[in-house]
């Protein structure tokens, strides 16, 4: 009898994986844009896309099959209008495309990672789904999955990110007057975010804090959330834009992708010019290389570089540089590239404050070489 049980078993043909969906028809995209910052667990609208987040079935018989991936329709929109970045900007991405994509798609969490892969139209894109389905989420974090179709080919963007803590809708665009209020969401077995904090940075650079923040000036805000986990770590947990008296722009800060610098002292002359193209965009003054500054950045980049902890307070290394009274700040950032590294600055409510401020004229540059990616530190001062 087990014999024959045994024989029957061996019979049966292995699982296999379901085919895809003709991928002749064109994608189904979430929306690129909305005008209220969510998530949104929803599944997808694009066949090859749903067929896409279900792992092929285990080889073994008596194995459970793999969940779905998580996937996300607000994140997968962020993806919708990364790919379609890729297709219009020399087949290429960076970290501030898909960031400013998240932001006019509606994502408010900030982005852990993104990958992408441009195949034939119709073809199922092998690598990335390799990477997706072989553990590249970590706990907590979901999946923006979208196909964009282009000239004679299609590129498939994945991006990744956790929406912790569950916020209610928020919208991304005010009256001048209103009054922001971000709630969290009651989610049913999910343990309690506590001690979630609110703060704003105003078109001015002045910075807002409490349960509701008066939204008393036009212009683009900086809406940034803080809250404890349930593991008490304090994190921040929303960085985005908010838009007072106008629309939201179609282009963030950064219209072209950022490339590697081929040397230290082209990546010091990118980051100069990265901080005015900046500055210029509030109409804050130009800065110029301080040479005693600059010394004073160049060895804190080399000491971070080294695995250093940050300085909790610089002020006193930029009295010393020459400035013993006026306003000064430092701010540092460590990315692949140097507008990824500018980017994150901009979009950080403290790193803002000084990379914007009109008082600073004098500005020093340090940047050191970390594995793939750099350390920048930057310094401002009034002459």
């Amino acid at each position: 009898m087990i014999a024959l049980a045994l024989a029957a078993l061996l019979a049966c043909p292995k699982p296999t994986a379901p085919l895809p969906p003709s991928g002749d028809d064109p994608p189904v995209l979430p929306a690129p844009v909305a005008s209220v910052y969510t998530a949104s667990p929803a599944p997808p609208k694009d066949p090859m896309v749903a067929w896409a987040l279900v792992p092929p079935p285990p080889a073994d018989r008596r194995a459970e099959p793999a969940p779905p991936l998580p996937y996300d329709e607000t994140l997968s929109g962020a993806a919708a209008g990364a790919g379609l970045f890729y297709l219009d900007h020399g087949r290429d991405l960076d970290m501030p495309a898909v960031r400013w994509a998240a932001y006019q798609a509606g994502w408010p969490y900030p982005i852990s990672r993104f990958s992408l892969e441009q195949v034939a139209i119709g073809a199922v894109p092998e690598s990335l789904l390799a990477e997706l389905r072989g553990g590249a989420l970590q706990e907590g974090e979901v999946l923006g999955l979208a196909r964009v179709r282009g000239p004679g080919a299609e590129v498939w963007v994945a991006v990744m990110s956790n929406p912790e803590p569950p916020l209610a809708p928020f919208a991304r665009e005010h009256k001048v007057g209103d009054r922001l209020r971000v709630r969290l969401r009651e989610v049913e077995g999910e343990p309690a975010w506590t001690d979630l904090q609110q703060r704003a940075l105003s078109p001015s650079l002045v910075l807002r804090e409490g349960e509701t923040i008066p939204l008393d000036e036009p212009g683009e805000w900086v809406l940034e959330l803080t809250g404890q986990d349930r593991w008490g770590q304090r994190r921040v947990v929303v960085r985005a834009p908010l838009y007072v008296g106008e629309t939201t722009p179609v282009d963030g800060p950064f219209l072209e992708v950022g490339a590697p610098p081929p040397d230290l002292g082209a990546a010091i002359q990118e980051t100069l010019k990265g901080v005015n193209d900046l500055r210029g965009l509030v109409d804050a003054p130009p800065v110029t290389t301080d040479a005693v500054l600059a010394a004073v950045a160049r060895k804190e980049a080399a000491r971070r570089a080294q695995g250093g902890a940050p300085d909790p307070d610089p002020e006193p290394r930029l009295r010393a540089a020459g400035y013993p009274e006026g306003p000064v700040a430092e701010v540092s950032c460590r990315a692949d590239t140097v507008q990824s590294c500018l980017d994150g600055l901009f979009w950080a409510v403290d790193t803002r404050a000084a990379l914007l401020d009109p008082r600073y004229d004098a500005v020093g540059v340090g940047v050191e070489p970390l594995g793939s990616q750099y350390r920048v530190v930057i310094g401002f001062a009034r002459r």
